[in-house]
């Protein structure tokens, strides 16, 4: 397993290891936890999830291309502007 160091702010640590006790977790685990949540995969794993995703699915590769730009254009629409 890798190790990494990360600077956060007093507060932001002390609430961290807050949330990791709460949930009877380590920091480790709840970051790994939260990764997990926001679907930060391993490549590999990632490129398997997409190839189950498209032997599920009925579309073409086409088809597949617009419905993707659709819901890209979708949520860039409801980002607030910077």
């Amino acid at each position: 397993m890798s190790r990494l160091t990360i600077t956060l702010s007093e507060e932001r640590y002390r609430a961290l290891k807050q949330a990791a006790a709460a949930r009877g977790s380590s920091i480790g685990g709840l970051i790994d936890a939260a990764l997990e949540h926001f679907g930060v995969k391993p490549r590999e794993q990632a490129i398997a999830l997409v190839q189950r995703a498209r032997q599920a699915s009925d579309l073409d590769d086409a088809q597949a291309l617009e419905l993707a730009l659709h819901e890209q254009a979708e949520v860039r629409a409801r980002r607030p502007a910077r």
